[in-house]
């Protein structure tokens, strides 16, 4: 069966506006119903649901009809407009107006209502989530852009489950100075989710973006100029002006913060889980990401390939070579997704022989560390910047009660790595000899954090970080 809007010329040539719907064969093209309002309708898709399908007037109004019989069951005003949205699901139909309406699919009873922007908020469905992206409240005094939000609502009650603050150009002062309400249109085009990725295309900065869709941390960010991004079969595509790129899948983890030498020596274990057989590669690089050439390394310099049989693991050693300590991140890359974790191996003159493991660290722009420092004990944090962008990193200081201390930031390039102690952060803020508390981190572009828990500046064990989940 075809559904189709039947357009024909509105009041001014230059427009034209659909005015009756028509339900029909496509093996024969009969027509078996239609639905004419005399207001029109409203320029924006219909949605499916089972037995029922939704269609705005241009009066606001959605409309519901038995697919079958063409029958209306009922119809609600929802302030609709041109270019508003509507998603069906089985129990809710999703409305973008400019406020965002639930209603109950069978009976058109408002389910919950969200007041978001005057704008019509471009809006997604997947897994009981509702996710919508539209501009922030307004123009600063000073001309400053808003920022854009990017969020998720759960799907049964319209609670805010995350946000995530999008930057925006929306080029020079309107005629007559800045404006008091929100600027016109989105910067957010291509707005999707795909096997839990949230990817949108940020036109005013050309920038695509992939957010977690359950906890709303940045994955990754890559600037790009493109009219249009797709993804299909794990595959992104990049319609460019005159060809299309496509970048194949990437299964990538982070360690970030390796050393070896002067004492120390290392391991990396990389874990197959699958019933395939796989190679994966761990590449080492420095402080600045700049790659470090390892002993005895032939080919790429500081690149080793890692086969895996299936469900099996591998481990590279990089023993101390008593020569200067080389220090840095790791990238473990591989066909399918892995797990890594490394080890540090050091002689200490009371113990002896003594390790520390850390796992690997997912890509995040927001992490929590607990912080444990006197007595000789101390808490050193490593992070390293993900994206091919310069990223702002900030820092909060937080006590037992919760309360803000400190606040710190500054700017790192693109693929630079730091590892410092928490109190380095701060100097000469706060340099307590003493200390319980909690390190919160924030961050503009994708990054990798890890912490050591220190006595006396050796590595006794891994803590801990906390990160965004899903709720």
């Amino acid at each position: 069966m075809l559904y189709t809007l039947r357009w024909r010329p509105a009041i001014w040539p230059s427009f034209t506006a659909p005015q009756r719907l028509i339900a029909a064969r496509l093996d024969t093209g009969t027509t078996l119903w239609e639905y004419e309002p005399a207001v029109g309708l409203a320029n924006a898709p219909v949605s499916l649901s089972g037995d029922l399908l939704f269609v705005m007037d241009k009066a606001g109004f959605l409309h519901a009809f038995s697919i079958s019989s063409g029958e209306e069951i009922w119809s609600v005003d929802v302030q609709g407009r041109d270019g508003s949205w509507t998603i069906a699901t089985p129990e809710t139909v999703f409305v973008s107006t400019g406020a965002i309406f639930a209603l109950n699919t069978a009976t058109g009873s408002v389910r919950w209502k969200q007041t978001l922007t005057y704008q019509i908020p471009q809006i997604a469905w997947a897994k009981g989530l509702l996710y919508v992206t539209y501009p922030g409240p307004g123009w600063a005094g000073d001309g400053s852009h808003p920022d854009t939000h990017v969020v998720a609502l759960g799907g049964e009650s319209g609670t805010l489950l995350w946000d995530f603050a999008e930057e925006a150009d929306y080029g020079p002062p309107p005629i007559g100075g800045f404006p008091s309400g929100p600027p016109l249109g989105s910067v957010i085009t291509d707005f999707f989710i795909v096997d839990g990725t949230l990817y949108f295309y940020n036109s005013s900065l050309h920038r695509i973006r992939a957010v977690d869709a359950a906890t709303g941390s940045l994955v990754w960010s890559e600037a790009a100029e493109s009219s249009a991004i797709v993804v299909s079969n794990s595959q992104l595509a990049l319609l460019r002006p005159d060809y299309i790129q496509m970048y194949l899948p990437a299964h990538r983890l982070y360690l970030p913060q390796f050393a070896f030498g002067d004492g120390y020596s290392l391991r990396v274990t990389v874990n197959n889980p699958h019933d395939v057989p796989l190679t994966a590669y761990v590449a080492f690089y420095n402080s600045s990401g700049d790659q470090v050439p390892l002993p005895g390394n032939e080919g790429n310099a500081n690149r080793v390939d890692v086969p895996l049989p299936p469900l099996s693991s591998a481990t590279i050693l990089l023993p101390d070579t008593g020569e200067t300590l080389q220090s840095g991140w790791a990238l473990v890359e591989a066909p399918l997704p892995v797990t890594a974790n490394l080890v540090y191996q050091y002689t200490s003159s009371s113990n002896g022989l003594r390790e520390v493991g850390i796992a690997d660290s997912p890509p995040t722009d927001f992490a929590q560390v607990k912080i444990s420092q006197g007595a000789g004990f101390s808490t050193a944090i490593a992070l390293v910047v993900l994206s091919n962008r310069r990223a702002v990193i900030s820092y909060r200081l937080l006590d037992e009660q919760g309360e803000e201390l400190a606040v710190s930031g500054y700017a790192m390039e693109a693929h630079e790595q730091t590892a410092k102690f928490f109190n380095e952060l701060f100097y000469p803020l706060l340099d307590p000899d003493a200390f319980e508390g909690t390190l919160v981190i924030s961050a503009d572009q994708p990054i990798s954090v890890t912490a050591l828990r220190t006595m006396d500046g050796t590595p006794l064990s891994a803590v801990p970080v906390g990160r965004k989940t899903a709720h």
